[in-house]
């Protein structure tokens, strides 16, 4: 799906109406006297869940590459875009204990973005990349085309970006989703600064710098 409002507010939209319901359900067993703490928990789980906090690079160098998301560095490995182009493939993977705003990587421009839809396995899984529901969006920043794909997990229900926007800053906000995989496809050039099983945080950690940093 694709949404033109912001997600500035401390919680992500995405998760309004859950939490309205849950807190709903809290005043009904309050009134009624069932058991409201279960409800209350509840509503503070989805808060936590649906969080949306600010973020603020490690460094504001020209060429840097950002976390689009929060998780944990599980590949980096040279691979191929979808049309075949050699690349740098990084993939991270989001709990759904993390923060699930996706962030602009680096200073970017919208090219395109091709929905598919599929099954919500974990992408721990080999097979999750092909079947998975997923959402492939084309940018283009630094004078490269860079591909980033979002690959949903079990609880991914909410796979979002924040289009027709065309233009993001560094670290802007740029979609949501619960929980998944984002796997950002480089151009060969790029100096990769992170390690494998190394914690990223979406919008703060450095990745890797575009050719021309120092």
């Amino acid at each position: 799906m694709q949404k033109t409002h912001t997600s500035t507010q401390i919680v992500a939209k995405e998760g309004w109406v859950s939490i309205g319901i849950a807190f709903a359900l809290f005043l009904v067993s309050v009134f009624l006297g069932v058991l409201p703490w279960v409800f209350l928990l509840l509503c503070v789980a989805l808060v936590f869940l649906f969080r949306n906090p600010e973020r603020i690079a490690e460094e504001e160098d020209a060429l840097v590459i950002i976390a689009p998301t929060d998780g944990t560095v599980r590949t980096i490995e040279k691979s191929k875009t979808s049309e075949g182009e050699p690349c740098l493939r990084v993939v991270i993977e989001n709990s759904l204990l993390d923060v699930g705003v996706l962030r602009a990587p680096f200073a970017l421009e919208a090219e395109s973005v091709r929905r598919r839809h599929g099954l919500f396995l974990p992408v721990s899984l080999p097979k999750s990349a092909l079947l998975n529901e997923q959402l492939t969006f084309t940018c283009k920043g630094h004078n490269a085309l860079v591909q980033m794909r979002i690959l949903a997990g079990v609880f991914a229900r909410n796979l979002t970006l924040f289009l027709p926007k065309k233009q993001f800053k560094l670290g802007e906000r740029l979609g949501y989703f619960n929980e998944g995989a984002v796997e950002l496809f480089l151009p060969l050039h790029v100096r990769i600064r992170v390690t494998l099983g190394q914690s990223v945080k979406a919008g703060q950690s450095v990745l890797g710098y575009f050719k021309g940093a120092q």
